[in-house]
């Protein structure tokens, strides 16, 4: 059954865009990316889709909760 994850908020939708969007490092990036995709409701198997990671990946993301 694919997984849906949740984040605090912390950080609105837009600011987790920026962040994606304006990170140079490509950890960073990729984390900010995992982060806005989930904080848009995506399921994991969406987020690995679109990142490229494994399923399992999203889920190991620092900063979710």
């Amino acid at each position: 059954m694919p997984k849906r994850l949740h984040l605090k908020d912390h950080l609105s939708l837009d600011e987790l865009e920026r962040r994606y969007r304006r990170a140079h490092e490509p950890v960073v990036r990729s984390h900010d990316q995992i982060a806005w995709l989930i904080g848009q409701g995506r399921l994991t198997h969406e987020v690995a889709s679109v990142t490229g990671d494994s399923p399992g990946g999203a889920d190991e993301q620092p900063g979710r909760g």
